[in-house]
Formats: C-alpha cells, structure tokens, sequence
C-alpha cells in the first residue's frame, strides 16, 4: 500500500489512509523504453488478501514493453524475483534473483521477442506457492524468447520452461542448469552445461567454473556491473576475475 497504485485499468488513491478519495479520470496505456539498472530489490511481502500472487523485487507488469532491467540483484522476496507480464521485446540482462519464493523470473501473458542474457538466478521457486519451473517461465504465446548464458540452479521440475509447444522460435542456449527433472521443456536447447556452475558465497565463478569461456557472444549484452562480454564470453551474471594480489612494498617519496 502507498499513496497511490494501478493494476488492471483501476486507479487507486491513497490507498493506506482513511480518505475514501473522489473519482479520478485518467488515460492509461501502454509504456516502453523503460530502464531499472544497478538496483536491488529484496523482502517484498506477498499480501495474501490480494487475488493473484504479488510481492515480486521488479515488475514489468500490463504491457510495459520494449524495456530492460540490467545489473540488478533481486532476492528473498515471497514473490518473484523477476517478472514480465504481458509486455513484449523486454530485456533481462547480468542479473541475479535468489531465495525469491515463487520462482526466479516469469515472462507470462505474451512476452514476444523476449531476452534473458547472462543472468544468475539460484535457489528460487522454494516457498509457498512456487511455479512449477525455478528459474524461467515464457508465457503461451511467448515466441522467439531467447534465454542464453545464464546460470539456473535449483530442485523444482525445470529450469528453463516455455510454457507452450505452440510457442515458435524459442531458443535456451549455453546455460549452465542444474538440479531439474528437465533442464529446457519445449523450445530448442542448445550446448546445456550440466555440471557444477562452482560459484562462491557471493555467486561469482571461482577458478575451475565450468561456466568460464562457455557462452556465446552477445552483441550489446553485459555482466553485472555493466562489464561488456568477452569474444568467448563467461555464462552467468559475472564475469570472471581472478583474486589481485597487493604487493607489501611501496616507494614513497
């Protein structure tokens, strides 16, 4: 609750106080070229009373399209981490989403010409009301969604799950998935690596990743952090670094 709020065509005011508010005439539609970079997003609640599951970290929600949410780190919120809803051509590129109770990210109503680039999305889909997929969901009329380079780990029945067979031009290449009954349902799969991503506490890959060289250039995609992609990319949210040395002499003069 807040001062204000939309969903659904219905405009609410003051939506915490004991005002009853007046009748409000506005025009809403569609919005696009929308930009969340850098942001976090965390312990969102998930208000039973309301009728569909809410409390995600950052919503794309009724036809907002044409949008990106880059370098953002999404997590313990008893929604999900991620969603597109109904939207089209959106973008979610070097983010992390974990311990979301719903799942990682869901493209749901449409989702056309979506992208999912380089992205670390762990341990979702664990608390009430999980889908039935930990880290992706395309929507039924989701066509020519593209999910590469991501690391998806968890213990729900898939990792990448586009929704319907119907569903053309779906692509899930070089992710690194794990822990699923089916790493990619529907969709065409591409060089799957299936064993241990090795990420450390803060998931970024440590030296013997199977994940570092593994993915596919992507014009215009990044890391966290904004870090372009190497030519023979690392997959997943960060690119690998190794650990700098500090030298213990210093000249001072």
């Amino acid at each position: 609750s807040g001062q204000w709020g939309q969903d659904s065509g219905f405009l609410y005011v003051h939506v915490g106080g004991s005002d009853p508010g007046a009748n409000v005439s506005y025009a809403w539609g569609i919005c696009d070229r929308i930009i969340v970079f850098g942001c976090e997003a965390y312990d969102n609640v998930w208000d039973r009373d309301y009728v569909f599951h809410e409390g995600h970290g950052i919503a794309f929600d009724d036809w907002t399209q044409d949008s990106a949410i880059i370098a953002c780190k999404s997590y313990r919120n008893q929604g999900l981490g991620f969603s597109f809803n109904r939207g089209d051509r959106n973008q979610l590129i070097g983010c992390i989403g974990y311990d979301n109770w719903r799942g990682g990210l869901a493209i749901g109503g449409s989702g056309r010409d979506s992208r999912v680039y380089n992205n670390t999305l762990v341990r979702n889909a664990l608390g009430d009301d999980p889908l039935t997929s930990e880290g992706l969901v395309a929507g039924p009329s989701a066509n020519n969604t593209l999910v590469t380079n991501n690391i998806i780990q968890g213990s729900v029945l898939y990792g990448v799950n586009f929704d319907s067979v119907s569903s053309t031009g779906c692509v899930a290449e070089k992710n690194a998935i794990r822990g699923y009954s089916d790493a990619v349902r529907n969709g065409t799969e591409i060089g799957t690596v299936t064993s241990d991503p090795l990420l450390d506490a803060n998931y970024r890959l440590l030296a013997a990743s199977p994940c570092r060289g593994a993915g596919v250039y992507i014009p215009g995609a990044r890391h966290m952090g904004g870090k372009k992609l190497r030519s023979i990319p690392d997959i997943g949210a960060y690119r690998y670094a190794a650990a700098r040395t500090v030298s213990n002499t210093r000249t001072v003069g």
